[in-house]
């Protein structure tokens, strides 16, 4: 997990790495639960971010299931990492 004060654009970045080293994009479920992010996240950047609303996807209750498609999970990723590469 990276350090507190690494910025989303940044976590945004390693968890994409994550992925490539996963196999790719097609190497995650078509819709994701926060069991299949969470390692890629890290659970507190999951939990912090999933608490303030900033998740894509749907939660079921307030601390509870979280899903969301994977097209959807990897563009908001891409758009957090758009703050380093200016796209």
């Amino acid at each position: 997990m990276p350090p507190h004060g690494t910025p989303p654009s940044a976590r945004a970045q390693q968890a994409l790495a994550a992925i490539e080293e996963l196999g790719g994009e097609g190497a995650l479920p078509e819709v994701l639960k926060s069991s299949d992010v969470v390692p890629l996240m890290g659970r507190g950047w999951f939990s912090h971010a999933l608490r303030l609303r900033l998740m894509p996807g749907m939660q079921a209750r307030p601390g509870g299931v979280w899903r969301c498609d994977r097209g959807t999970f990897l563009a908001w990723l891409r758009k957090l990492t758009d703050n380093v590469h200016g796209s």
